[in-house]
């Protein structure tokens, strides 16, 4: 971990780039992620939403800088198929079988689509990733492969 001094003040350096939300949830990431009490409010508004209303799109928005992406790379974490990465988000977040968020999130699996802003066409870039990612995900056994 780098740190930098700026007037007697020590700043580590993971904290100084921005995040991409496109980018895989490592361990790294998880060792230097702060998990405050506003993003834990976030992602139980975001559960209870979906328990309570059936509301299942949420938008997240804040200043530059605010920790948007960086929670949407720990959410990535915490429903990642990666089990060391999933235990490692779930002990940082304390969320437990109790949890609605847990109920709703961390106890299911979910394919992951990693979309970011770019000039091209929004309908091109969600079916191209829908489509990358079924090809990366999809696991045909024996038994639930049909010809």
């Amino acid at each position: 971990m780098d740190l930098f001094t700026f007037s007697g003040i020590n700043i580590n350096s993971s904290f100084q780039r921005s995040t991409r939300i496109d980018n895989e949830t490592s361990s790294d990431f998880l060792k230097s992620y702060i998990f405050h009490d506003t993003s834990k409010k976030v992602l139980d508004q975001i559960a209870n939403s979906i328990t309570n209303t059936n509301q299942s799109a949420f938008t997240l928005t804040g200043p530059y800088g605010t920790g948007k992406s960086s929670l949407g790379l720990f959410l990535k974490g915490l429903i990642s198929k990666n089990d060391n990465i999933r235990k490692q988000a779930e002990k940082i977040s304390n969320y437990n079988s109790r949890h609605t968020f847990h109920k709703m999130f961390i106890s299911k699996k979910w394919l992951v689509l990693n979309l970011i802003g770019s000039k091209k066409d929004p309908l091109e870039s969600i079916t191209e990733q829908i489509d990358e990612t079924i090809k990366n995900n999809w696991i045909f056994t024996k038994t639930s492969h049909t010809s």
